[in-house]
């Protein structure tokens, strides 16, 4: 009984119950009100520097950013997302809803996802201000997760891409959970706004992408949590039962009222089409097919096609697609990345990190390999791609007929042995391998370690591809100057024995525009000083400012006709003294807005640089509540909620680490991009409660140890 009491006593020291809340009046003192300016001074900040981006165009990508803008614009105009294709309902409508609202509201793409972020931002410090406690907590906090580098770094924040929003999104359903459970035995007038702001977000988390499960264990953690300390108060089960039915409701509700809006317009109850029993199962009936030592990145492989074109009528349809051009466009998805990695430095620089550093292996042997099969993820859209030229996306209600004709066939030729088959499958995932399990945990580890490093990130929008007519579509939309509004190259460049001509040409030899020598007595006063008397330096000079860089280029020197040497115009080459050339980069790109960008890039910098070691700090912190909870048997708010973070973020990466070695690469800051306010989040509130009350802490060691 004596060590029962001692153990009670203990606990009490350590983790003291909160107390009942009673309601008091409370008047802002200056204190909290200059605290709250602070926050709001940050905010302006980071919107300004971000302000110097610009919007990358991408014309040809027409499953993601054209997709988007399209049914964007759909909604705008009132149709709803627009004539029905085998794309209209294959992605998350919200991004799209999103889009609409901004452009028709007045307000640019890239600005609305920035301040959609600040106030996620906000948001969050409002919810979890009765356990930051001071002004300065807050601000830390605050001023750490804004400043989030992936929150304004390319491609996430710099494209029309639902990454754009999602982190905003996931950090939403953060904060109104945190809220709800720091708030649950308050009055239903409090914490009521708390858990309908909760079913309000997930809706929109769950409607922007399609794996939207990842979050469910911070989820069950938070607000199981807050059920479980309304039922220990005299509230009852009814209130204990109303914080998680009122954000469920709300869930089913708003679905609903989409999937219904899909059913009255394109016949078909369903938010995404990709999610529908139907092609679920074709699309599993077609994977349960056993592969005859098939690459494991290789889903549906051409002896496996030819095996399920015999027993199967519907699928023999897609045969004249899938088996030519529309298959061979498929499959020169790696080739015409292979071709750009020759031709354009900058992406090779990137691809040799990424396909270096993954260690996995899948996707450089994939890349160099000149296997021709579709891989991966991109079988799913040559699939849909063929099923539409056949004609049966014509409409919804006639391609979910088609797709159920097909899993009935194929699950019909494997039920009667005509095709040896796994187990029936409805699902997008491939089967499980053996040979998955070493390449999932070595994926695993390389993404928490990329996550933590904050590698990729880049705040410098990269240039827009396309032509006029996309160009128009995305400024008409998005409201957005595209990248950049204004390219500038300006230096100098000679040969002493021969007149060179200069102009800017894509990586394909295609020209951009030329250049007119110009006067550069400086350039020819320094080579004089140096006893070089050299006639060509005095008209060496160069100043080209194109309209918009389209593609990648460099700076094409020639004479006579002859080309002398193509400079690449990505940062990598600015000075050049050998071959008979005198070359001197001195402005590439774009000039105003330099100073924001370089603050930006050192912020990235300052977080990639410390942030390793405030997680190995925030982990250490963590492992010592967590001990001193096990054996108080009673977890505080913070630690529950640090708990659900640390869940989320292994669910996320367990769930990229399973794509990026069955179906594409997953482990890259796109992808990751929804993990940073998380891990952020983690850190802040680990080391806010601990390290930032050194006092507190070995107060309570101090009468933990006299206890025991």
């Amino acid at each position: 009984m004596c060590e029962l009491a001692d153990l009670f006593s203990v606990s009490k020291i350590m983790f003291p119950s909160s107390p009942p809340y009673i309601p008091r009046k409370t008047s802002a003192t200056p204190i909290h009100f200059l605290g709250w300016l602070s926050l709001v001074a940050v905010a302006v900040m980071r919107i300004w520097l971000t302000s110097s981006q610009r919007l990358t165009a991408l014309g040809w990508a027409i499953y993601d950013d054209r997709l988007f803008l399209n049914l964007g614009d759909s909604l705008k105009k009132g149709n709803w997302l627009g004539a029905y294709s085998d794309l209209t309902l294959a992605k998350g409508p919200f991004y799209p809803f999103w889009i609409a609202a901004m452009s028709k509201l007045g307000v640019s793409l890239l600005l609305s996802q920035h301040l959609l972020y600040v106030a996620s931002c906000f948001l969050f410090v409002i919810a979890a201000r009765p356990l930051l406690r001071t002004p300065l907590s807050m601000f830390l906090v605050f001023t750490v997760l804004i400043f989030n580098p992936m929150s304004y770094s390319q491609p996430m924040m710099t494209q029309v891409l639902r990454e754009g929003i999602y982190p905003a999104l996931t950090l939403f359903v953060v904060s109104c959970a945190v809220g709800l459970l720091v708030r649950a035995t308050r009055p239903a007038t409090t914490f009521t706004p708390w858990a309908a702001g909760l079913g309000l977000s997930l809706s929109a988390f769950l409607l922007t992408r399609e794996e939207g499960i990842w979050i469910s264990p911070f989820l069950f953690v938070v607000v199981g949590a807050a059920a479980l300390r309304v039922w220990s108060t005299s509230s009852g089960l009814w209130r204990s039962l109303s914080v998680v039915v009122l954000p469920l409701t709300l869930v089913v509700v708003i679905m609903g009222c989409v999937a219904g809006m899909n059913r009255t317009r394109y016949g078909l109850f369903t938010v995404n089409e990709l999610k529908s029993t139907d092609f679920l199962d074709a699309y599993g009936a077609l994977l349960r097919v056993k592969h005859v030592g098939s690459d494991p990145v290789v889903p549906v492989p051409r002896e496996v096609r030819s095996r399920i074109y015999a027993v199967s009528p519907a699928f023999a349809e897609l045969r004249p697609f899938l088996e030519g051009d529309l298959g061979r466009h498929w499959l020169d998805v790696v080739k015409n990345l292979r071709k750009l990695y020759e031709e354009d430095p900058q992406f090779a620089r990137k691809a040799r990190v990424f396909l270096d550093g993954d260690p996995s292996g899948i996707w450089k042997r994939a890349f160099f390999d000149e296997k021709r099969e579709i891989m991966g993820g991109w079988f799913i859209w040559a699939f849909r791609d063929a099923v539409a030229a056949a004609g049966y996306h014509s409409s919804c209600p006639a391609a979910a007929a088609y797709y159920r004709r097909l899993g009935v066939e194929v699950n019909a030729a494997c039920a009667e042995g005509r095709l040896d088959c796994l187990g029936k499958r409805s699902t997008l995932l491939p089967p499980w391998r053996n040979e998955y399990a070493p390449l999932l945990l070595k994926t695993f580890v390389w993404g928490g370690l990329s996550a933590i490093r904050f590698e990729g990130t880049n705040v410098h929008s990269d240039p827009s591809i396309g032509d006029e007519k996309s160009f128009k579509l995305f400024r008409d939309v998005t409201l957005e100057n595209l990248s950049p509004s204004e390219f500038r190259v300006q230096g100098w460049v000679f040969s002493p024995d021969r007149r060179l001509d200069i102009a800017v040409v894509k990586n394909n030899g295609v020209p951009v525009k030329e250049s007119v020598p110009l006067p550069s007595p400086d350039v020819y006063a320094h080579f004089l000083s140096k006893g070089a008397d050299v006639s060509n330096a005095r008209n060496c000079r160069f100043d080209m400012r194109l309209a918009l860089y389209s593609g990648a280029c460099c700076l094409s020197l020639s004479s006579g006709g002859k080309l002398i040497r193509n400079i690449p115009l990505d940062g990598s080459v600015t000075y050049l003294d050998s071959d008979g050339l005198h070359f001197h980069l001195e402005v590439l790109g774009t000039k105003k807005d330099s100073m924001k960008l370089r603050v930006l890039s050192g912020i990235g910098r300052l977080y990639q640089s410390s942030m390793p070691i405030l997680v190995i700090l925030s982990l250490i912190g963590y492992a010592v509540v967590g001990i001193l909870a096990c054996r108080r048997r009673r977890g505080g708010e913070i630690p529950t909620i640090a708990t659900a973070l640390a869940l989320a973020i292994i669910a996320r990466l367990c769930m990229l680490a399973v794509i990026h070695v069955t179906s594409f690469p997953a482990i890259i800051p796109q992808y990751l991009a929804p993990l940073y306010p998380l891990l952020i989040l983690f850190v802040a509130l680990v080391l806010t409660d601990s390290c930032l009350k050194p006092g507190e802490m070995v107060l309570r060691a101090k009468k933990v140890k006299e206890a025991l």
